[in-house]
């Protein structure tokens, strides 16, 4: 009986399955550490320590991974200092296994992470950083547990900047996750790997794109450069229907532990838990603490001078700093980023680990120029850029011109944005200074950071310089016998045509005068062998002055001296015109009325003359690039007995088309009618033309 109890108990449990309980794995997580550690000697206050501490306590435990998501060595003051190697040590001394490179790591230059990685236990993992084709971080790295093999691939976010120098020197570059991720995972495949787990910088939206996609990738762990933003809220945790899932970590404050049982389809815990700080320090490790005091004494040695004395109280914040980027590099506008610096109150002295905290972007200061279209439509929402100099579409008070080039300054963050946005190169001049370099620079000596009232940057005189020519020549030469007949619509003799229509304005101003002095040449001579001709012969010189009272009323005092550019046989005439009046401005022409003078003041001079005087400036968009004008300048005047009156217009009407940034190719009529009441006689002249006008506008000053 007994031999068959035992004998149906074997086959029972032979028939049936015995479950196994699957082994668990612990995964900390970090994300967002910014290389903060606290230079104060209590050590509670020090968020990392704690961290650091708490992790490692956890991980005695049970067989786990520590990785970090990323922006853990930026911008600290000792990790900018020792260029990330305190980060390096702090990370090799709770053994964290791996770190996704993101944007804030990338700011202390591929170069010098590569430099630090030299025999250290923590990974870098990005998979399309690449250099000259090649990736320059371990793209993945793979973790064997309980028999099973886990593939964690990193993904650096495409928010992410390269220096300029990097970028163009050492041919770094990001490549499209998606066309890396494919490539990796054809190449796990033959690995024979259990698992994947995706380390990403991405935003929300492009991770589940991938799980859509990818059907190998079992689990997405998001941090670093993805805040968890999806459809303006913010989640953490995202179930697919079959089971994968997408974890968003984000926190600073403390660590995340993830536990995944059996495979990565099989999330059992996902928790965050903040730093204990009421808990006594256990000193776990001792050697890096040695380490850290050790770059606390090099940085206070070496910065211990530069601890920068205000006398005062003051906040920095953005607004500031972007007056003072106007200020320094004499621009019409600059643009920062909204978290350029954390905005930090200071009270008589400035330390300068304290400054160096506070600064998030590094990166050098570039100076470029945008059309005036292209500055409304990127600076109109002032919650992603601030910016100093336009205020309500007017810069320095004038209304920004959609066709004008205006000079704008920023860091390479925001110029490399600028051009996403406008979809085109810009060209740049790099000034080779960052954020800190200039605050320390202004605070020891100018200290323009400090001052509350930044209007004067308004009322600085500006010069700016306009050039518009157009020239014209060709030459006919004529060989032919005395008693030859000319053909049919062939010259007769040789003859030389040429001449230039040529304008130049040069405008100083701030946002209440306005200065504009112009030279104008209009000279156009037909040369034959006996014979020379001048069709034009005009050489103007303006001198304009405007008060800006406001946008659409501006009073203004004109004088114009008008003479020719080559003596002729009438001698070299001279007249002068001298007017005061309004300048009036509407959303599609400009016209100036006022009253004044003329007199002819050489070569048949005459008295003076009295009169009132238009001159109307019309302009409007038709499609693109294509434009229609009108201008007109007209002078009614009288003698002194208010008798005789002479009439002089002026007439230029057409369509223009902007070929590039300094060309305009123009259709132009132009009619001209002077009517002398002393002779009672009138002299009018037209023309058609079709010119190719060379443009060129450049701010001097």
């Amino acid at each position: 009986m007994k031999y068959y109890i035992l004998k149906v108990s074997l086959i029972i449990f032979l028939l049936c399955p015995v479950t196994v309980k699957s082994k668990c794995l612990k995964i900390f997580l970090t994300s967002n550490l910014e290389g903060r550690f606290s230079f104060s000697i209590n050590e509670k206050s020090d968020r990392l320590l704690r961290i650091g501490e708490s992790i490692y306590s956890e991980r005695k435990k049970a067989e786990s991974l520590h990785i970090d998501l990323g922006n853990a060595f930026y911008p600290g003051a000792l990790s900018k200092y020792s260029y990330g190697a305190v980060v390096f040590d702090f990370f090799d001394s709770i053994n964290c296994n791996a770190s996704l490179v993101s944007s804030g790591d990338l700011r202390l230059g591929v170069e010098n992470l590569k430099f630090q990685l030299k025999e250290k236990f923590t990974k870098l993992v990005s998979a399309n950083i690449c250099q000259s084709g090649s990736t320059v971080f371990k793209p993945y790295f793979i973790h064997s547990f309980d028999n099973k093999k886990i593939a964690f691939i990193g993904l650096t976010s495409t928010k992410t900047r390269f220096d300029i120098a990097e970028k163009k020197i050492n041919k770094i570059q990001l490549k499209p996750a998606k066309e890396v991720l494919k490539l990796l995972l054809e190449e796990l495949s033959e690995k024979n790997v259990d698992s994947i787990i995706i380390l990403s910088g991405m935003e929300t939206s492009e991770n589940i794109e991938f799980l859509t996609e990818f059907k190998a990738v079992d689990l997405i762990i998001s941090g670093g450069d993805n805040r968890g933003d999806l459809f303006a809220s913010s989640v953490e945790r995202i179930n697919f229907s079959d089971g994968r899932s997408l974890l968003t970590a984000t926190n600073s404050l403390g660590y995340y532990i993830l536990t995944i049982c059996g495979d990565s389809n099989f999330i059992e815990s996902f928790e965050f838990k903040t730093v204990d700080e009421k808990k006594k320090p256990a000193y776990h490790f001792e050697q890096f603490r040695r380490v850290l005091d050790i770059w606390k004494f090099r940085f206070s040695k070496e910065k211990s001078g530069e601890f920068l004395k205000i006398d005062q109280k003051v906040v920095l914040e953005n607004k500031k700093l972007a007056h003072l980027l106007r200020d320094k590099f004499k621009c019409d506008i600059a643009v920062v980023s909204p978290v350029t610096v954390k905005q930090t109150e200071f009270n008589n002295i400035i330390f300068t680990s304290d400054l160096m905290n506070i600064i998030y972007d590094e990166y050098n200061i570039f100076s470029y120029k945008l059309l005036g279209a292209e500055i409304i439509s990127l600076l109109k929402d002032n919650s992603t850029v601030v910016n100093s100099g336009l205020i309500g579409q007017k810069v320095k008070g004038y209304a920004v011109k959609s066709k004008e080039y205006y000079k704008i300054v920023s860091t390479q963050v925001v110029f490399e944005d600028i051009e996403k946005k406008i979809n085109r190169k810009l060209s740049y001049k790099n000034h080779w200074t960052n954020i800190s370099d200039l605050l320390v620079d202004d605070i020891k000596n100018k200290k323009i950071i400090l001052k509350n009232n930044y209007s004067y940057l308004d009322n600085r005189f500006s010069g700016k310089l306009a050039i518009k020519f157009e020239n014209i020549f060709y030459n006919t030469e004529v060989d032919k016998d005395e008693e030859s007949n000319t053909p049919a619509g062939m010259p007769g003799e040789s003859y030389q045509k040429w001449g230039y229509e040529n304008k130049m304005i040069f405008d100083v101003y701030n946002q209440f005068h306005f200065f504009s002095f112009e030279p104008y040449i209009y000279y156009l001579k037909e040369a034959y062998e006996d014979d020379t001709e001048y069709r034009h012969n005009l050489l103007r010189g303006t001198f304009i002055y405007k008060y800006n009272m406001s946008d659409s009323l501006k009073p203004y005092n004109k004088f114009q001296y008008d003479t020719v550019v080559k003596r002729t046989e009438n001698g070299k005439p001279t007249e002068i015109r001298e007017t005061m009046g309004a300048d009036l401005t509407f959303s599609h022409f400009n016209l100036k009325t006022g009253l004044g003078f003329e007199k002819k003041i050489k070569d048949d001079a005459k008295d003076i003359e009295y009169g009132i005087e238009n001159i109307l400036n019309f302009k409007y968009n038709l499609w693109g690039n294509w434009d229609s004008f009108a201008n007109l300048d007209t002078f009614l005047s009288f003698d002194d007995r208010l008798k005789k009156n002479n009439i002089k217009a002026d007439l230029e009407i057409g369509f223009s088309c902007q070929v590039n940034k300094y060309m305009l190719l123009s259709l132009k009529y132009k009619y001209y009618y002077n009517f002398s009441g002393d002779l009672d006689k009138v002299y009018k002249n037209q023309q058609t033309l079709l010119a190719l006008d060379v443009n060129f506008t450049t701010k001097i000053f």
